[in-house]
């Protein structure tokens, strides 16, 4: 019979997984657009190098409304792991 615990564990590690490629998917299928017209044709790592503030402002502001993701996800990552530890140490014993 399967413990509780796992059933848990298992049922927060695949939701963890979930938030995290809906995090990924995202921050890699939003563009990269600046509103200068001489900058589209830029690429994101060349803002970066040039160290426009503009475009740093834009990513840290893009960033900062994806957080809430990361952080959920990350939290059920935790509560995961330590559910998984009862069951671990059974085994291991």
């Amino acid at each position: 019979m399967w413990d509780i615990k796992c059933i848990a564990a298992a049922m927060c590690f695949a939701t963890s997984n979930i938030l995290f490629a809906v995090h990924t998917s995202r921050l890699l299928l939003r563009p990269n657009r600046t509103d200068d017209d001489e900058e589209e044709d830029k690429s994101s790592f060349e803002l970066w190098k040039e160290l426009n503030p503009t475009h740093i402002q834009e990513q840290w502001a893009r960033m900062s409304e994806e957080r809430p993701i990361m952080a959920s996800a990350s939290l059920l990552n935790v509560v995961a792991w330590f559910l998984m530890i009862g069951p671990l140490l059974q085994s291991a014993w």
